[in-house]
């Protein structure tokens, strides 16, 4: 049986893509690739994996939206499948920032995002009356950035979000896949402002010092799902027919969305 790979947008938010691989074979080392246009970069938690099932599962929960893309299978250092190009929507219209390993997330609109600094690492020396300038590279990207959220349900969700972010960064993703939007962002520091003295008002401008990195490293792992995650999703009344109905086999169970 020849390898193939089918991708399935999950409704989530944001959206997940759920990659799902047949036709392998047991010690295969398998890397699943997220191809747009010219940029090709292996999904979390599938690369390099050496899988012990002839099929293997995940989801990519960092994928562009808006953009044509193609997820590409390479065993053992060769490409040997690729699904049809694909555009996944975000859903709402708005604006996502989120953190795939914790698995939190908040849908927000940017405010302003204008000034974008680059600092370079200098040292000044005044030698014989003269300024000498020791200096390195420029680094990446140092702003201000303010979103905005309109609900209480969004302010407890930016609050968890700007907590229990890994290594305090978040991806920012918006429909699109604008270049300078589109970004992996360090969260140095988080000023919340009131839109109106009102106490029923939930609207909350959120301030955000932020500083553009890369992503978080490959061998942090996306989370998986867990039978109580699966028990807390149906209930103390849900049944394995509830399960089944949902879920025609066992490969389609992880790549569910039990949230």
């Amino acid at each position: 049986m020849s390898v193939a790979i089918s991708a399935t947008s999950q409704a989530s938010y944001p959206p997940r893509v759920a990659l799902s691989v047949t036709g392998l074979s047991v010690s295969d080392v398998v890397t699943i690739y997220r191809v747009v246009g010219a940029t090709r970069t292996a999904v979390r938690s599938a690369d390099g994996v050496t899988v012990d099932d002839t099929t293997f599962a995940v989801i990519d929960w960092e994928g562009e939206f808006g953009v044509s893309t193609v997820y590409t299978v390479d065993v053992g250092g060769t490409d040997v499948a690729s699904t049809s190009p694909a555009a996944y929507t975000l859903t709402g219209g708005k604006v996502a920032l989120s953190d795939p390993i914790s698995g939190l997330s908040v849908e927000v609109s940017i405010v302003a995002w204008t000034d974008h600094k680059r600092e370079r690492l200098a040292t000044r020396f005044i030698v014989g009356g003269r300024t000498v300038v020791v200096s390195g590279q420029l680094g990446d990207e140092t702003s201000n950035l303010e979103v905005l959220t309109t609900t209480s349900a969004g302010r407890v969700a930016m609050l968890a979000l700007m907590a229990g972010c890994t290594s305090g960064v978040v991806q920012v993703r918006q429909p699109g896949g604008y270049d300078g939007i589109d970004a992996y962002l360090a969260v140095t520091a988080v000023t919340e402002r009131k839109v109106t003295s009102r106490g029923s008002d939930d609207w909350r401008v959120w301030s955000l010092e932020v500083a553009e990195v890369q992503a978080w490293p490959s061998n942090l792992a996306i989370p998986t799902v867990t039978l109580a995650d699966i028990y807390a999703f149906y209930g103390s009344g849900g049944t394995l027919a509830d399960l089944n109905g949902d879920y025609a086999t066992l490969l389609d169970i992880p790549l569910g969305y039990f949230g």
